[in-house]
């Protein structure tokens, strides 16, 4: 939905978006109007040629600190969308790492879910969908950064590789945990990813913790007014000048 919304900018065309507009009908998510533009610089257009690189990277990150002016351009993107990204401190990012290592451990016990995942997996011929083998990703050889293991202890796993000490998450939060919120988290996910994109970032999905009622509660700033984190996000600089030799899934 986002996507189209810069779509829409760049066919010099401005998108106006309601949100569930049929309560009879909760199936409809949403009612997308093109109106004609009235700026003079159509929404998106700066993210258009990031829709074509956006990808999920599942590698590891340079230490390379991420500069304080586009977290804060990220922290906006969000914001726009009706939704809040928090960017966490040393402490925060111990303490969701330790959640998420536990979440992954429930997951990696499931038996239900081990087998909903691997029929994801597309290990062999090239597929229209699921997950390819270059995209599976490896694991951190220090047990620092729980890093989903789509192959869970098989042959064919990647040699587990050093990420980095201390990666930069962001939790991706809405006051309320509504339909409409969820609508919002994505638009708002979709609108950071591309900003980072446009300015070299990376990012992968850390969604284990959000699985589990337990863990996801868990996840949120317990000093901070209660809020329900939709997602995390692992931001960061590929390693090597393009991207370290990198496959990257959609």
């Amino acid at each position: 939905m986002f996507n189209l919304r810069v779509g829409a900018g760049r066919l010099g065309r401005a998108a106006s978006v309601g949100l569930l507009p049929d309560p009879a009908d909760p199936h409809l998510l949403a009612e997308i109007g093109l109106d004609e533009p009235a700026a003079r610089h159509p929404f998106g257009h700066h993210l258009y040629p990031a829709i074509r690189n956006r990808h999920s990277s599942r590698q590891p990150f340079t230490n390379r600190d991420i500069p304080e002016t586009v977290l804060g351009e990220l922290i906006e993107a969000a914001r726009e969308e009706e939704a809040v990204l928090s960017p966490l401190e040393e402490d925060g990012v111990l303490r969701v790492l330790t959640v998420t290592a536990e979440a992954e451990r429930r997951t990696t016990a499931d038996l239900a879910r081990q087998a909903e995942t691997r029929s994801w997996l597309r290990l062999e011929a090239p597929a229209s969908d699921g997950v390819p083998a270059a995209a599976l990703g490896p694991q951190d050889r220090d047990a620092r950064v729980a890093m989903r293991d789509f192959t869970a202890g098989r042959p064919d796993a990647l040699t587990p590789r050093h990420f980095e000490p201390l990666p930069q998450l962001c939790l991706l939060s809405t006051r309320t945990d509504q339909p409409a919120d969820w609508l919002r988290t994505g638009q708002a996910l979709e609108h950071v990813w591309l900003l980072a994109t446009v300015h070299g970032l990376r990012a992968s999905v850390l969604h284990q913790a959000v699985e589990w009622p337990e863990t996801r509660w868990r996840l949120r700033d317990p000093d901070s007014p209660p809020d329900h984190v939709q997602l995390m996000l692992r931001l960061g600089y590929a390693v090597g000048r393009s991207g370290g030799a990198q496959r990257h899934e959609r």
